[in-house]
C-alpha cells in the first residue's frame, strides 16, 4: 500500500466499492480527473476501494500513475479514425442511446469491463458519471447497489452549450440535452445521487424526483501549497486560465480570455497571460498569437507557473457544475474574475474572494480595479485561501462520504445488502 494511502476501518461491515470513471483520477489532467481523485481519497478511508476505469484511449502513464494510489482495472477502447467514432456516436444518438459509451455497451470491451467488475466483487458501484449509468443492464447492475456521481446536471450541460454554439456542434449538443435528460429521469431510482454543490443537488432533485447527496467539489491538496508570489505589491501582473481545451466550454472561454487580454491592454496595462491546459486547438493558438496570451499545453509540473499568477480570469458562458478549475485557483490564494455562470456553486461575491462580471468589458475592468490596488488584490487572494480551507479541501468531503458509506455498512450487517 502507498504511503499516503489511508488508514482503513477495522469493521467488518466495511463495504467494497468499485468506482467507475471516464479517465483515470491521475495525473490530475482536468477537473473531471481532480474529482474522481479527490473523491477516491477519501472513500478509500471508508471502504475497500478499486476502480474500474473504462479510457476511450490508452493512457500508460495514466494507467502507473493511478495503480501506484489506488487498486485499479483498465478497460481501453481501441483507437479508431474520427469518422468511425463519429460514425459510432451519430449512430448511437439516432437510436436514443449514450453515444459517449456506446463502445463500451457490446463485445470484447463490455465483457472485459463485465470481468473486471466479476473480479472486484463489489457491494456498491459508483458511477463517475450519468453517461456510465447507460451500461447499467448490461452490467447486470441492479439500482439498489449504485450510487451516481454527478459531476454537473448533464441535460443543463448541454443545454447550454447547445445555446452558445452552432452547425453540427449545435445539433449534437441538443441531441445530449434531450437524451440526458431522458436518462436521469430512468436514472432516479438508483440508490443514492451525489451533487457537486447545494445549487446542483437543488435542480437534481427537481428533476429527479428523489433526495440528492452533497458531495461538494474541492481542490486537490497540492493547490494549497503553491505560494502565490503573483499576488504580491512587488510582482508583475500576470492572468491566468487553466482548463482541458477537449470540452467546448474551454475552448469557448479561452477565446474570451484573449479578447478580455486584449481590451486590457488597450486600457495601458502591460499585463501577462497564460492559457493553460491540455489539448489546445490549432485556432485557439492563432487567437492566442494576434492577443498575446501564451498557450502552454499540458504542463506536467505547472506549481512555478501558477506561482506566477496574480489571478484567475475564467470567462465562462457555457457549462454546469461547480468548476474545479476555480476552486483550485481559490486554493491557490488567487483573487478569481469570472461570470455568473462561473462562480455557480461558489460563493465568490458574497465571500468577497474575487469579482463576479457579466460582459467582457465589466470582467476586464474588474482585472484592472483589482490590479490597480494591490494591497487589495492581495487580501482578496489571502480570504480565497482561507475560504477554500475551510470549504474546498478534503475534509469537505468527509461527512458526506462518511455517512453515505456508513449506511452501505449499516445495510450489509443487516442483510439488506448481502455480499
Amino acid at each position: 500500500m502507498p504511503p499516503d494511502t489511508p488508514s482503513p476501518r477495522q469493521d467488518t461491515s466495511r463495504p467494497r466499492v468499485t468506482y467507475i470513471t471516464m479517465v483515470a483520477p491521475l495525473p490530475a489532467r482536468n477537473g473531471y480527473c481532480v474529482r474522481i481523485q479527490t473523491i477516491g481519497n477519501v472513500l478509500a478511508r471508508h471502504a475497500d476501494l478499486s476502480f474500474l476505469v473504462l479510457q476511450q484511449r490508452q493512457d500508460p502513464k495514466a494507467e502507473e500513475a493511478t495503480r501506484t494510489r489506488f487498486a485499479a482495472d483498465f478497460v481501453n477502447a481501441p483507437p479508431h479514425p474520427k469518422w468511425r467514432k463519429g460514425l459510432t456516436h451519430l449512430s448511437a444518438a439516432l437510436a436514443n442511446r449514450n453515444r459517449w459509451m456506446a463502445k463500451y455497451a457490446s463485445g470484447p470491451l463490455l465483457e472485459a469491463t463485465r470481468t473486471a467488475l466479476a473480479r472486484q466483487k463489489p457491494d456498491l458501484v459508483v458511477l463517475g458519471s450519468l453517461s456510465l449509468y447507460s451500461l447499467k443492464d448490461a452490467l447486470g447492475l441492479s439500482d439498489a447497489r449504485i450510487i451516481i456521481d454527478h459531476h454537473n446536471v448533464e441535460s443543463i450541460n448541454y443545454g447550454r452549450m447547445a445555446a452558445t454554439s452552432t452547425g453540427l456542434s449545435r445539433l449534437l449538443a441538443k441531441v445530449d440535452e434531450r437524451g440526458f435528460h431522458a436518462l436521469e429521469r430512468r436514472s432516479a431510482g438508483a440508490r443514492e445521487h451525489w451533487a457537486v454543490s447545494d445549487t446542483d443537488r437543488e435542480t437534481l432533485e427537481r428533476i429527479l424526483g428523489t433526495s440528492v447527496l452533497t458531495v461538494p467539489n474541492v481542490a486537490q491538496p497540492t493547490a494549497f501549497d503553491i505560494d502565490p508570489n503573483g499576488t504580491r505589491a512587488d510582482a508583475p501582473p500576470v492572468i491566468g486560465f487553466m482548463a482541458n481545451y477537449e470540452y467546448y466550454p474551454n475552448v469557448e472561454a479561452a477565446f474570451e480570455l484573449f479578447r478580455i487580454v486584449k481590451a486590457i491592454r488597450a486600457r495601458g496595462l502591460a499585463v501577462e497571460a497564460f492559457a493553460m491546459g491540455a489539448h489546445p486547438t490549432d485556432a485557439m493558438r492563432a487567437a492566442a498569437a494576434d492577443a498575446g496570451v501564451t498557450v502552454t499545453g499540458f504542463v506536467d509540473d505547472p506549481k512555478t507557473m501558477y506561482e506566477r499568477f496574480s489571478l484567475l480570469l475564467a470567462p465562462i458562458r457555457s457549462g454546469a457544475g461547480t468548476k474545479l478549475k476555480i476552486l483550485e485557483a481559490l486554493a491557490m490564494g488567487l483573487p478569481v474574475v469570472t461570470t455568473p455562470m462561473g462562480s455557480e456553486g461558489i460563493p465568490i461575491a458574497r465571500e468577497r474572494i474575487g469579482i463576479v462580471a457579466e460582459t467582457n468589458e465589466d470582467l476586464a475592468q474588474a482585472c484592472l480595479t483589482l490590479f490597480e490596488d494591490r494591497a487589495h488584490l492581495a487580501e482578496i487572494g489571502a480570504r480565497a485561501r482561507a475560504f477554500a480551507k475551510a470549504n474546498a479541501s478534503l475534509a469537505a468531503l468527509e461527512p458526506a462520504i462518511a455517512a453515505s458509506m456508513d449506511h452501505a455498512g449499516a445495510d450489509i450487517a443487516a442483510g439488506r445488502l448481502p455480499r
